[in-house]
């Protein structure tokens, strides 16, 4: 019996010593790097109660973030892509009861075939390892974007 509890003690230790500490306190500017594809993205009409599935209106949208603070968007349906530059900020929500900390993403993206810019602001951020959710407020509702990790082979993309 005392052997079966120390075999059990030993690999929830082994268990534990193989997490990469990085990626347990890895920061949102950190693990937002690497190739990123639309997931899933809904949009909630002001006043309405059920948010309609537009995910196929951005399957051909990938992301990929870099180091330096800069990112590409490629659009695979017309072989296009556009650079920019991004940043992640917080603010702080108050409420009569409370305040929390929200994150956010915002930067410029320039389309090289036309010489466009446009500003990019991701509110509500939350980045995790595997995916990322942000909100969007415009045409009348709100929409709500969530992104999952592409694995590539290039590198391992576990920030």
């Amino acid at each position: 019996m005392k052997i079966k509890l120390i075999l059990i003690f030993g690999l929830i230790i082994l268990g534990f010593t193989n997490c990469q500490k990085d990626d347990l306190f890895a920061s949102s500017q950190e693990t937002i790097l690497g190739n990123w594809k639309y997931d899933k993205v809904t949009f909630l009409k002001e006043g309405s109660f059920k948010s309609v599935n537009i995910s196929s209106n951005y399957s051909h949208i990938k992301f990929e973030f870099f180091e330096d603070n800069t990112f590409i968007q490629t659009n695979t349906q017309i072989n296009q892509s556009a650079i920019g530059e991004w940043y992640i900020g917080t603010d702080t929500v108050t409420t009569e009861d409370s305040y929390s900390v929200i994150e956010y993403l915002e930067g410029s993206l320039l389309d090289t075939a036309t010489n466009v810019s446009t500003e990019v602001f991701w509110d509500y951020l939350e980045v995790k390892r595997t995916k990322i959710k942000y909100q969007e407020e415009k045409d009348g509702g709100k929409y709500t974007y969530k992104l999952v990790r592409i694995l590539d082979g290039r590198r391992n993309n576990a920030y």
